[in-house]
């Protein structure tokens, strides 16, 4: 039974996006009763209950004798100046966070939406806007680029990432350690600041590994990008014919840093998935694969408040000078020191596993065994030896 004065403060902070007039949304909430029961939803949009540009406020009832509520809100139109609808973006689907309701209060419920928008610049194969930073970002398979250990040019997969912010405004990119992994147990697993240019790195289906990270003369627009290519050992499949290997990365972009490589709390926040089968059975299956064409495997995807996304590595554009670009791994676990060494040894747990950093090198990437996770660590006694 609702409880008079037990109510829910929803606020939708502004979808900043250019050219939005109006944002039409479904909100409703759900009492803590199992199975949840209904206790109210409506229609609402943002020129009648906000700024029009899709900021929101609505306050309604909640079930205090069922307090765990929750409220969904779910965006189901964009407008344009003059009522035309605006298509060209990625929706998130239904968003929804939890409310303790109680009586006789309001209950705040914030979200804080951040869309990634089809913008197909003339610089851009195809690319979406977060938050005003554009990107683009694709995947090739070519048959002659990196050196294979015979002195000749091989089959390279080369992932790709580029992004840019509007003027005056400033652009970070966030990078996860890039994976092929291979039904055969075997995972190559690359940490994105490695290099710039050939690091030398192998694997089992793997024979060589470059990164390339540099900027772009757009002045006064900042743009810049990171490249990964593999070199594939199409030679290691011979004879194999069951086989499988995927390429794995995920990828972002804001305009300031992020603490611990996390997207922003309380925040719904577009990401760049790379999940593109590369080799089936033993033979190479793929080829060119464009952001967010149905089948690339290279899509956009929305973090949220429950489901935050965390990125091993961050290179901000403004990094980039005379064409080179500082990147630096995030997720900062601990730091201790050894003896016989100037720099201090950084403990980084990242998504894909923990990697050690001494001065400017980083270790490969060391996966921990399924359901562990690093609490701690301590460099010097522990690891005085």
């Amino acid at each position: 039974m609702d409880v008079p004065g037990a109510r829910v403060a929803i606020a939708i902070a502004p979808l900043d996006l250019p050219a939005v007039a109006d944002a039409a949304y479904t909100i409703t909430v759900r009492n803590g009763a199992d199975p949840a029961e209904i206790v109210w939803t409506r229609d609402v949009t943002s020129t009648a209950y906000g700024d029009g540009s899709g900021a929101l406020s609505y306050v309604g009832p909640c079930d205090a004798d069922q307090p765990a509520n929750t409220v969904t809100v779910e965006l189901t139109h964009l407008y344009a100046a003059g009522g035309a609808e605006i298509l060209d973006y990625d929706n998130p689907g239904p968003l929804t966070r939890g409310a303790t309701c109680r009586a006789d209060a309001d209950t705040p419920v914030t979200f804080d939406i951040t869309l990634a928008r089809q913008a197909n610049q003339g610089f851009f194969d195809v690319a979406v806007t977060f938050d005003d930073v554009f990107c683009s970002a694709k995947l090739d398979c070519v048959d002659q680029f990196l050196f294979n250990s015979d002195g000749e040019r091989d089959k390279t997969v080369i992932m790709a990432l580029a992004c840019t912010s509007g003027n005056g405004t400033s652009t970070v990119l966030h990078l996860d350690t890039v994976q092929v992994d291979c039904s055969d147990g075997t995972s190559t697993q690359v940490v994105p600041t490695a290099g710039p240019g050939n690091t030398g790195q192998t694997g089992a289906h793997v024979y060589q590994v470059a990164t390339y990270r540099g900027a772009e003369q757009l002045a006064p627009y900042e743009k810049c990008y990171w490249n990964t290519a593999i070199g594939l050992n199409m030679a290691s499949f011979v004879g194999d014919t069951t086989t499988d290997c995927t390429l794995k990365g995920r990828a972002s972009a804001s305009q300031t840093a992020w603490q611990d490589g996390q997207t922003p709390e309380g925040a719904t926040w577009p990401w760049l998935k790379w999940e593109v089968p590369l080799v089936t059975d033993g033979a190479l299956v793929c080829s060119q694969h464009q952001l967010n064409v149905p089948g690339s495997g290279v899509t956009t995807e929305y973090a949220t408040p429950t489901n935050r996304q965390t990125f091993a590595a961050t290179m901000a554009c403004s990094s980039c000078v005379g064409g080179s670009c500082v990147a630096s791994l995030q997720g900062k676990l601990c730091t201790g020191t050894l003896p016989g060494l100037s720099d201090p040894v950084i403990f980084r747990d990242t998504p894909a596993g923990v990697i050690v950093s001494v001065g400017n090198a980083d270790s490969a990437v060391m996966p921990l065994p399924a359901g562990y996770s690093l609490e701690g660590c301590c460099a010097d006694p522990c690891c005085a030896n």
